[in-house]
């Protein structure tokens, strides 16, 4: 009589494989003259394996960083899990960027987001405005690429949903003037730019009680 044993052994294809892009990067925007960073990790690299960050141009791709090695110190840097640092962004570096891990690839592309070149706050109807009453108050971002995402504020109440409606502007018990801020958002950066306006209210209500 014989006996025989199986032994079933459970292991990731990955350790097989090496280096695993466990998080991938993602599409990214840049603001022109700003550093961007592209975000990823890296895992399983075994010795010998290179992991390279690419920039794809139509005849190809060039070599711009291997593990945590440069090739343009002044362009870009390597961080962390291999996160990629492009310094300064310019128009130039808007493409496709490979991430390079041994057997597997990940493209993403990166944009390059431009901030307005004017940006305004105006007031409407005939000034200065009474107190109690309604004026349309209008913010004007111009030449911004994309186009910004713009949210209203009132003092530190957010009334961006009331955007399409006239503002109200109250001033009683003798108190300080409470400004409107405009601020224009690009993808991925805040605030790039804000404006502020306070209500041009009569005198009157200057000591309204």
């Amino acid at each position: 009589m014989s006996f025989s044993k199986k032994i079933v052994v459970f292991s990731d294809i990955h350790d097989i494989s090496g280096a695993y892009i466990d998080v991938k990067p993602k599409d990214t925007w840049g603001l022109l003259g700003s550093d961007a960073i592209i975000t990823c990790s890296v895992t399983l690299q075994k010795k010998g394996q290179y992991v390279f960050w690419k920039k794809v141009h139509d005849a190809g791709s060039e070599v711009i960083t291997y593990d945590n090695q440069t090739m343009k110190a002044d362009k870009y840097e390597i961080q962390g899990q291999y996160d990629l640092i492009i310094k300064d962004v310019q128009m130039e570096d808007e493409g496709h960027y490979d991430l390079d891990a041994g057997d597997e690839v990940v493209r993403i592309s990166l944009s390059v987001a431009v901030p307005m070149q004017n940006m305004t706050v105006t007031w409407g109807g005939i000034m200065p405005i009474e107190e109690g009453s309604e004026a349309n108050l209008t913010c004007n971002s111009t030449n911004s690429r994309p186009t910004a995402n713009l949210r209203w504020f009132h003092g530190s109440h957010d009334i961006t949903e009331q955007a399409s409606t006239n503002i109200k502007n109250t001033r009683v018990n003798g108190s300080v003037d409470i400004p409107y801020l405009c601020i224009a958002d690009l993808p991925g950066y805040e605030a790039v730019r804000t404006e502020i306006a306070f209500a041009p209210i009569t005198e009157y209500c200057l000591y309204a009680i």
